[in-house]
Formats: structure tokens, C-alpha cells, sequence
């Protein structure tokens, strides 16, 4: 009974620590379940049998077995606990660590962003102050172009003004035709004409220089022409060359001894007397062509130009006489000195009096002459620029 009591008493003290560790003694439980013998408690109790030394001894070794297993648990969970607050605690320094340096990288970063972004925008700003002045000058230089521009295109309506006009040509000639191309929009190149006593005086004329220069140049040698012609009418065509050049010598102030202002003009003047059918020519550098019967006829000219020179010569001039249908050109240097072709090289003069040889010979009117000299030049040219005023001047006698 004592033994009985005793048992009893044991497996109390279990339960009671079972119910104190549910949770680490849950496998223990599982074993003590697994290990428990095949009787109940109220088998025991209304039982007769009685338990004998050796078993009392094995079911005590049986429970200090499960208790020592129950205590080695015990602190096993206790030490993986440590353990794991441990390496989470390793972990999470090791976190914050790395936190703290992409921290500070950022902030390295954001200095450096925050000095870029400065840098930028005061570039921003010194440009845009230097756009606002850029635009400032372009609008200047704009207004001062379209001034220019106006002003230019106002002294190309005075100077055809006063050249000989289209109107006044028409009752003098019939069958002609005058292609002028500026290089600039006014020209140092110009042509004049007037009926005198003696006949149709023409004059065609090259300026030194092209565009303003050359074309007050032009305006000069109108004044001369009109003045010289107005004070004597019967004046011979070689007469006439000698009293320009002494008013373009004088104008300009120049002197046989000084050779620092060498401006002046190269001429072509002729003389028709459509009675006689008489031309007298006289040239100032410019030559002049006839053609005749197939093929061109040179009038010649003195090589002095209308201005200062050091090897001045007297200005000479000679009579041809013409048949019905022959054609006058009188012309500039600026059509034979165009640079073009496959070659970029000079026309020349030689070149430029072939292709006239060639389409008078075709019985044209004046007016498919001009237009086939027009696509010529342009021909030739190509995609260069133009080199010089150009004046071609022809007439069907």
C-alpha cells in the first residue's frame, strides 16, 4: 500500500511540473507517453497486485531519465536563445553600420549635388545674361543691315536713274541689247549715251571696284560725261577721253608724282554716224568687236586707263565703216574674267569672243543673243561666286 501511495505521490509531482513547462516539456511528454505502462492509475488502485523492489527501481530510473532528458532541453533552448539574440544582435549592428555609411555616402553626394546644381544654374544664368546680350547686337546689327540694305537699294534707283534710260535708247536704236549684272546690287560698271551733232555717242565703262565704291565711281564719270558732252557736242570720241581723265585726275587729286590713289575707269566710246555708216572708236583699256561677214573685227584701244598712270599716252581713236546687219559689242572685263568650267578658271576674253563669233552667226535677234550670253555666264559661273561687275552691250547696225 505504501508503495502504492508512494507511486502516486511521484506521478503528482510529475504532472505538476508538466503543467508548470507545457511548452518545453511537450516532446518530454511525448516520450513519458511513449514510455508510459499499459495500465491506468484506477487499474492500480483497485487492483490487488502489488509492485515488487525491482520495478519500483526501473520506474525511478525510468523518471530520472526523463527528468535529465527534460533539463537537457531546457538548456538547450535556453542556449539557442542566447545564441540567436546574439546573432541578431551581431546582425543587427552590422546593419546599422552599413546604414550609417550609405547614409554618409548620401549626404557626401547631396554636398556634391547641391555644389553641381549651384555651379549650373549660375552658368545658366551668366548665359542667359550673355544670350540677352547676343540678341541685344543681333537685333542692332539687324537694324543697322536692313538700314544699310534700304540705303543700298535706294542708290540702285538712282543710279539707274542716271544711266541712260531704257526710253531714251529705244529712239536711238532698234534692234539692241544691254546685259548688266552688278556683282553687288550697284554696280561700278555703266553704260551712257547721247545723240550729238555728229551722231550717237555710246560710252560703256569700268569702274575701279565694284559695289559702293565703284558705283560712286560711276556717278562720277556720268557727271563728267554730261558736262563735257553739254559744253562741246561736235567733241571727237578721243577728245573725249582726254577731258575725263583730266576731271578724274583733278576730282581725285591725283598727280603724276603720286600713285597712292589709283582710282579711275577703263572706256570704250564709239561714235555712229548712221548717214556714213561711219564708227569711230577711241578705248580707255576697252576694246570693242565688229561683226562682220563672219567673223569679229577688234576695235582697238590705248592701254591707259581714265585716271593717273605712270606711262601716260595720248588717247587715239579710228574709223571703220560698217554694212546693214553688222553687230557692235561693247563690253567690261567682267564677263571674261569670271572664274568657272571644269577647270575654275578665267573665261578669257578669247573664249568670251568665240562664243559671241558663234550665236551672231546664227541671223538672232538682239534679244535671244542677250538671253543666250545670260545662260553662258551663268553656265560658266556654276555654283562660284561673281567676280565682277559685268556690262555687255550689242547693236545691230
Amino acid at each position: 500500500m505504501l508503495i502504492t501511495i508512494g507511486v502516486l505521490g511521484f506521478l503528482l509531482i510529475i504532472a505538476i511540473l508538466f503543467i508548470i513547462f507545457v511548452g518545453d516539456f511537450k516532446k518530454a511528454g511525448e516520450i513519458y507517453v511513449q514510455n508510459k505502462p499499459a495500465y491506468k492509475i484506477s487499474d492500480i488502485s483497485n487492483t490487488s497486485l502489488s509492485f515488487d523492489d525491482e520495478q519500483l527501481k526501473d520506474e525511478l530510473k525510468r523518471q530520472g531519465i526523463l527528468i535529465e532528458e527534460l533539463n537537457r532541453r531546457i538548456q538547450e533552448n535556453t542556449s539557442k536563445t542566447v545564441s540567436h539574440k546574439k546573432e541578431s544582435a551581431s546582425d543587427l549592428s552590422k546593419e546599422m553600420i552599413d546604414l550609417a555609411r550609405q547614409t554618409q555616402i548620401l549626404e557626401q553626394e547631396k554636398v556634391l549635388f547641391i555644389e553641381k546644381n549651384k555651379k549650373l544654374w549660375e552658368q545658366s544664368v551668366a548665359i542667359h545674361k550673355e544670350k540677352e546680350r547676343i540678341d541685344s547686337i543681333k537685333s542692332e546689327i539687324e537694324a543697322r543691315h536692313k538700314e544699310i540694305v534700304d540705303s543700298i537699294n535706294y542708290a540702285q534707283t538712282i543710279q539707274k536713274a542716271i544711266v541712260t534710260g531704257k526710253k531714251y535708247l529705244d529712239t536711238l536704236l532698234t534692234d539692241y541689247f544691254i546685259l548688266w549684272l552688278p556683282k553687288n546690287v550697284v554696280s561700278g560698271d555703266f553704260y551712257w549715251a547721247k545723240e550729238t551733232p555728229k551722231g550717237l555717242m555710246l560710252i560703256v565703262a569700268d569702274c575701279t571696284g565694284h559695289g559702293v565704291p565703284g558705283a560712286f565711281m560711276s556717278l562720277l564719270g556720268i557727271s563728267f560725261l554730261n558736262q563735257i558732252v553739254s559744253q562741246n557736242s561736235n567733241i571727237e570720241p578721243a577728245e573725249l577721253l582726254e577731258e575725263m581723265r583730266k576731271n578724274v585726275k583733278s576730282a581725285l587729286h591725283q598727280n603724276d608724282n603720286s600713285f597712292t590713289n589709283k582710282d579711275g575707269m577703263d572706256m570704250s566710246c564709239v561714235l555712229i554716224d548712221y548717214q556714213t555708216k561711219k564708227i569711230v572708236f577711241a578705248g580707255a583699256n576697252n576694246p570693242g568687236w565688229i561683226f562682220h561677214e563672219q567673223e569679229m573685227i577688234e576695235l582697238d584701244a590705248v592701254k591707259n586707263p581714265i585716271g593717273v598712270f605712270r606711262r601716260e599716252k595720248p588717247f587715239e581713236q579710228a574709223e571703220y565703216q560698217y554694212t546693214k546687219n553688222d553687230i557692235l559689242y561693247l563690253f567690261s572685263d567682267g564677263y571674261a574674267d569670271q572664274f568657272g568650267g571644269k577647270q575654275n578658271t578665267k573665261l578669257k576674253r578669247q573664249s568670251f569672243k568665240t562664243f559671241l563669233l558663234e550665236v551672231s552667226s546664227q541671223k538672232l535677234k538682239m534679244s535671244s543673243i542677250q538671253e543666250l550670253a545670260h545662260e553662258f555666264f551663268l553656265m560658266w559661273k556654276g555654283k562660284n561666286k561673281q567676280t565682277d561687275d559685268v556690262i555687255l552691250m550689242g547693236i545691230r547696225l
